[in-house]
């Protein structure tokens, strides 16, 4: 075309930037959202192998952060490294991690897009805030966004069961194969809210007062109780789960008028919380380290700290190697059989150690982490990745002798790979 000036809109067309356009939030992550999707289908298949693959393409971020959850890599390491030791309500558990996974951060259709709003609204409702926008949006706070979606108790509760995530994903994103492998599943989508006062544990198993029925019940002692004094009481969902029940994840601590509130009428439990923070009640544990894996509902970062009590600082930029937190596994059993032995009666809980002088290997533990019971914690480190790949290298025949002891008090999948490993080593004497 000649000099000839452009028509004045033409010009003003091509020089005219909006003033607010939202920033897109996936600009120039293809790579990684590609590696998230070959993720996401190897899950969906069941095939964790596959879904590990996708992850160590892309581990860090562009920043050089961690870019995948560390509760992802935990639980599929869990799958990997314990295959048929892995209990049936594993597989149902990694179905409800999925759901939140697929129909929430990857944002699959108009339908999970509204599921996510609503939840990420109610909490913020339930709090007395503001709703937040999407992300990507110019004045939303992405971190707190992320904080709501990735640990908060309600949002979790409210996504998969009340706006049917976990329902939306059994019908259209898991496989038949995945599904087949579960536990009962499709009764975990109606699984209702219950009342529950906790009574204690006895080594693999945890006692509770149901608030409804004012029966008693047992569940694995997965560590379900993890946060919990005897005598406290939560809100949460009991889900079948081999020949009892166990809740889908950890309770909610909640007063004990409201835990009552709640078994009495377990459909409009989000109106009864809503009364509650009304009232000044504290609703959830946003801000409490909830990552855990799928075998345990401890949280990752207290396992980290057990097994570095025993180690010392992990080397630079990573996590220890797996052989030395094996050998810290073993160690642990060996002082939580100690001082069972030595106490028979006592209440078996992870108490804090202050005397320096007593040549104790565990360092004081940090006061907002609360009190533990001993074998939920024992239970998790030995369903730890790490520790389930490396401790056949490592074990010793006295370590084994302790393993025997420790057997009777495991809860699955503990129980079942101490077991097979015992068999396997008696085998090869």
């Amino acid at each position: 075309m000649s000099n000839r000036q452009r028509p004045r809109n033409q010009r003003q067309s091509r020089t005219r930037k909006p003033a607010d356009v939202p920033r897109d939030p996936v600009a120039g992550m293809e790579p990684w959202l590609w590696a998230m999707l070959d993720a996401d289908t190897a899950e969906s298949r069941g095939d964790a192998v596959g879904a590990l693959k996708a992850v160590e393409r892309r581990p860090l971020a562009p920043d050089g952060t961690p870019f995948w959850r560390p509760s992802r890599i935990v639980r599929l390491g869990q799958l990997l490294y314990l295959g048929p030791a892995a209990p049936r309500w594993a597989i149902s558990r990694w179905i409800l991690a999925q759901a939140l996974q697929h129909l929430s951060q990857t944002d699959r259709g108009r339908a999970a897009r509204t599921r996510t709003r609503r939840a990420v609204r109610i909490v913020t409702d339930l709090h007395g805030r503001t709703p937040l926008p999407e992300p990507g949006h110019k004045e939303v706070d992405d971190d707190e966004w992320t904080r709501i979606v990735d640990h908060d108790w309600v949002y979790r509760q409210v996504h998969l069961f009340e706006l049917g995530g976990l329902d939306a994903f059994l019908a259209d994103g898991a496989s038949a194969d995945l599904v087949a492998g579960a536990d009962r599943v499709h009764e975990w989508v109606n699984a209702p809210m219950g009342g529950f006062t906790y009574l204690g544990a006895s080594g693999a198993t945890l006692l509770w007062l149901d608030q409804a029925s004012l029966a008693t019940v047992e569940t694995p002692n997965v560590g379900s109780a993890f946060h919990l004094l005897p005598g406290s009481t939560a809100i949460g969902r009991l889900v079948p789960a081999g020949g009892g029940v166990m809740f889908e994840s950890a309770p909610l601590e909640v007063p004990r008028a409201l835990a009552c509130a709640v078994a009495a009428d377990p459909e409009h439990w989000l109106d009864r919380l809503r009364d509650s923070a009304k009232a000044g009640g504290c609703l959830t544990r946003a801000e409490r380290p909830t990552w855990t894996g799928l075998m345990s509902d401890v949280p990752l970062v207290l396992v980290d700290l057990v097994l570095g009590s025993f180690l010392g600082d992990p080397v630079p930029g990573g996590r220890h190697d797996p052989a030395d937190r094996a050998r810290a596994a073993l160690l642990l059993v060996r002082e939580t059989l100690e001082d069972l032995f030595a106490d028979p009666g006592r209440e078996h809980e992870w108490e804090d150690e202050d005397d320096e002088d007593d040549g104790d290997t565990r360092d004081d533990w940090d006061d907002d982490l609360g009190s533990w019971e001993t074998w939920a914690i024992v239970h998790a480190v030995l369903v730890d990745p790490g520790v389930i790949a490396a401790i056949g290298d490592v074990v010793t025949p006295e370590d084994l002798a302790l393993l025997r002891e420790a057997y009777d008090l495991l809860a699955e999948p503990a129980s079942t790979w101490v077991g097979r490993l015992l068999d396997e080593r008696r085998g090869a004497a």
